[in-house]
């Protein structure tokens, strides 16, 4: 439970807290994405690991009492955001994990899990295939 001052919530919107509906965040998703038009929707891993920072438990408190997920439920899961492939994802979260090292003061992985997306697709590459 948060206390009900924490709250930031849109005018009219019912308080409410410790629901149990939730078990995890991901932090956006598919952020080495390059589809969309170049930088947009596409993350360089020191840029994502700053916002992980601050989404995980407000980049180790300075950004206030009530920001990051940690602040609010120390046992509540952040979740690095999905990676589309296997080929770069292991140097991207090396990046982040490098950036933690240099810009947290704990120097911890600013999430509780990592996640990538596998795409099966034929030889060609045109269509996904069930495997």
């Amino acid at each position: 439970p948060v206390p009900l001052a924490n709250l930031r919530l849109a005018p009219g919107q019912p308080q409410a807290t410790a629901l149990g509906t939730m078990t995890g965040v991901e932090v956006f998703n598919e952020v080495d994405g390059t589809w969309n038009n170049g930088r947009n929707g596409f993350f360089a891993s020191y840029e994502y690991a700053a916002m992980l920072s601050a989404a995980y438990d407000g980049h180790g408190g300075t950004l206030g009492p009530l920001m990051g997920a940690k602040q609010a439920d120390p046992g509540f899961p952040v979740i690095h955001s999905g990676l589309a492939g296997l080929d770069l994802a292991p140097d991207y979260f090396e990046g982040v994990r490098q950036w933690a090292l240099a810009y947290r003061a704990d120097g911890k992985f600013p999430a509780d899990a990592i996640n990538v997306h596998s795409y099966c697709r034929n030889p060609a590459g045109t269509h996904g295939v069930a495997h």
